[in-house]
């Protein structure tokens, strides 16, 4: 079954810098980035084109909770990343019997 993901990237302002829906297909995978990376391959289509964000937000919706996210901050211009960051997901509606 197809998936629905959108990402909502707003900035510290509250401003919406971008806004994208893609379709996912079953057990897929997609890569969203607010601009071009030489270290991820991102789809066609899949730069928010958000340019700067400085302390902003991005919210990721789905339409169903088959989907697991993961995100990261890297140098967008190496393709050996001077620095790169996993950050900690908050899940809203968080499952039952889950602890997050």
């Amino acid at each position: 079954m197809q998936e629905k993901i959108r990402i909502v990237v707003r900035d510290n302002g509250r401003v919406i810098k971008g806004d994208l829906t893609r379709t996912v297909a079953a057990r897929g995978n997609f890569t969203f980035s607010t601009h071009p990376t030489s270290l991820f391959f991102e789809q066609v289509g899949s730069s928010l084109g958000t340019g700067f964000v400085g302390q902003g937000t991005a919210t990721i919706l789905a339409a169903t909770t088959n989907v697991v996210c993961t995100a990261m901050i890297v140098d967008a211009s190496a393709a050996i990343p001077a620095f790169a960051v996993a950050l900690h997901m908050q899940r809203f509606n968080p499952l039952a019997g889950t602890e997050e």
